[in-house]
């Protein structure tokens, strides 16, 4: 499958697969960039201490208390992203998750058709 066809079955994908897949791809090769749920086992996963989660908020970028998802910063510290930002980030990631087929094969399925077409060219 060429990039082009696999950016339009990127589009095509329903936001959750794409954040999904993005997940997929960051937790083996960028975990820094992984998205997490907003919520409360987030808070109880990555914090001991409430002052730390409480410094990892007021130094970091939270928009909105009601934001779906939420990743740490270069820093350690938090930024909040709705559901579209979440999308864009994932989106920005397509010519790298594109290298790894490993990981969006089981959310894009390469038709056999378009396999013969890839070998004939």
């Amino acid at each position: 499958m060429g990039y082009d066809t696999f950016l339009d079955k990127w589009g095509e994908l329903a936001d959750e697969d794409k954040i999904n897949c993005f997940n997929e791809y960051a937790r083996e090769y960028n975990a820094d960039e992984e998205l997490f749920y907003f919520d409360e086992d987030f808070f109880n996963t990555f914090f001991s201490n409430p002052l730390d989660a409480v410094r990892a908020c007021f130094f970091g970028n939270i928009e909105s208390w009601n934001d779906e998802y939420i990743k740490f910063n270069g820093y350690a510290n938090l930024e909040s992203l709705s559901q579209n930002q979440a999308v864009a980030h994932a989106d920005d990631y397509t010519e790298e998750i594109f290298k790894y087929p490993e990981i969006w094969l089981q959310y894009i399925e390469e038709d056999e058709e378009e396999d013969e077409e890839d070998k004939n060219l």
